[in-house]
């Protein structure tokens, strides 16, 4: 089971640094880096996605996480962890 082919081009990372991009599911299947030592972490855990944003790489603290059990649901809570970089990020880009 994949993801659709285009699915992370739907999403505008601006100034991030992709570090790991992959469509299939797997725990690993997108990392971007942003400034301010931001990081959006997404992976397949169980058959659910989970987003992650992290601070300074502590996984202690997430800053926000999001539980999705579909692509649907995938997307929507990718472009509200984007909006909440944003924010955060605002002076950087």
């Amino acid at each position: 089971m994949k993801l659709a082919k285009d699915f992370w081009s739907r999403f505008d990372f601006e100034k991030g640094k992709i570090k790991c991009n992959q469509t299939h599911l797997c725990e690993d299947m997108l990392q971007v880096e942003f400034s301010n030592n931001i990081l959006l972490d997404v992976g397949y855990y169980n058959g659910i996605f989970k987003i992650y944003i992290i601070k300074d790489f502590n996984w202690e603290e997430t800053m926000a996480q999001y539980i999705c059990k579909d692509e649907k649901s995938l997307e929507k809570n990718m472009n509200l962890a984007l909006n909440i970089i944003r924010n955060i990020t605002k002076n950087c880009f």
